[in-house]
């Protein structure tokens, strides 16, 4: 079962589509608007009612790990272990893709990885992206060499997506790779 949705799910075209408009709205309002951002505002925004948002999330914070999860099934459907590793200077694809896909949605992702819910997000980000980032690693590294890795590089992503840092996918991912490589 996806994250943020519960079981009372019915998969009706209607509950479908209002659960792709909820988390649309929320993508859209968050972007915009900031992390604030109230169950009755998606609601209005998504032209469902609140009780709709409650009976498919039960909460905010599940509205926006369902769109942080929708953002990253878009652009990252699958995972292939053995193309994330890189050997030279170069970033690996995986990389370029990762920084290019936050770049483009910064304001949503600066909002949700900085705001309220910020560690369900890292999280989430944290379960996705783990086994690619072993298969850089070597996954004969334990579970917390990992997990320590995976929260700098969303330290090293939320601090590219905040500040002036850089703004171009190429440098945010240089970025990455240089620390992946030194601790590798």
């Amino acid at each position: 079962m996806p994250t943020g949705q519960t079981s009372v799910h019915s998969e009706d075209k209607r509950a479908r589509r209002s659960r792709e408009a909820i988390v649309g709205a929320t993508i859209r309002l968050v972007s915009r608007a900031g992390s604030e951002v109230s169950v009755a505002e998606i609601a209005h925004e998504a032209g469902v009612s609140r009780r709709a948002v409650y009976l498919n999330y039960e909460t905010r914070d599940n509205v926006l790990l369902a769109s942080v999860a929708h953002l990253l099934r878009s652009a990252f459907p699958e995972h292939d272990i053995s193309a994330a590793r890189g050997d030279g200077d170069e970033p690996p694809e995986l990389l370029r893709d990762l920084a290019g896909h936050l770049l483009a949605h910064r304001d949503f992702y600066a909002t949700v990885l900085t705001g309220p819910s910020a560690h369900h997000v890292q999280r989430h980000v944290l379960d996705t992206f783990a086994p690619d980032v072993a298969g850089i690693m070597g996954t004969d590294r334990p579970d917390h060499d990992i997990h320590f890795v995976m929260y700098g590089i969303i330290g090293l992503c939320t601090e590219a997506l905040t500040t002036a840092g850089p703004t171009d996918a190429e440098a945010v991912a240089a970025t990455i790779w240089c620390t992946l490589r030194r601790i590798r």
